[in-house]
């Protein structure tokens, strides 16, 4: 009988004894996922870093066994890179400030030649100015209105519909 007294008192327990540990492990356990997380994210950083310094060694030893000629070229190749994009936005800019093309629109100026970005502004700026049709207050089509009768006739009419008669 002592054995079956025993699932009695698991079964006699109140389940609000269990809840608040239950509470705890939960907390536990996110403290743990948010510790686990922290220490990745230490971790990928240092990766990351490590990363970093190993592109700068391989970039250092790609540019020792360079000629002083070959390190001209790239860096002249690059320079005029940069220069060929600055030119093309000022161009956009200077065509979009002639043409008078709206600020949050220059963006879609996409073109290389002045001519085309001309072409682009023009289509922008016919697009933005279209002007929008008037409204349409027209509900489709109505009855025409009665046409007036005189006081004699609407009198009339009155008194047969009084009497039960139609009128035409």
């Amino acid at each position: 009988m002592p054995e079956q007294e025993a699932p009695a008192d698991e079964q006699g327990q109140e389940p609000s004894g269990q809840e608040p540990q239950q509470e705890v492990e939960e907390t536990l356990d996110v403290e743990r996922a948010k510790a686990k997380i922290a220490k990745a994210n230490k971790e990928a950083e240092g990766l990351r870093r490590r990363l970093h310094e190993a592109e700068q060694k391989v970039a250092e030893f790609e540019d020792r066994d360079k000629t002083e000629l070959e390190k001209l070229t790239d860096q002249l190749q690059t320079e005029r890179q940069r220069a060929q994009e600055a030119q093309s936005q000022l161009l956009r800019f200077q065509v979009a400030a002639d043409k008078k093309v709206p600020p949050e629109a220059i963006d879609l100026l996409s073109a290389t030649t002045k001519e085309e970005l001309e072409a682009q502004a023009d289509r922008i700026l016919e697009i933005a100015t279209k002007p929008e049709p008037p409204p349409s207050f027209d509900g489709g089509t109505r009855d025409p209105a009665p046409e007036p009768k005189t006081p004699e006739q609407a009198h009339n009419d009155f008194l047969l519909q009084l009497a039960g008669k139609t009128t035409q």
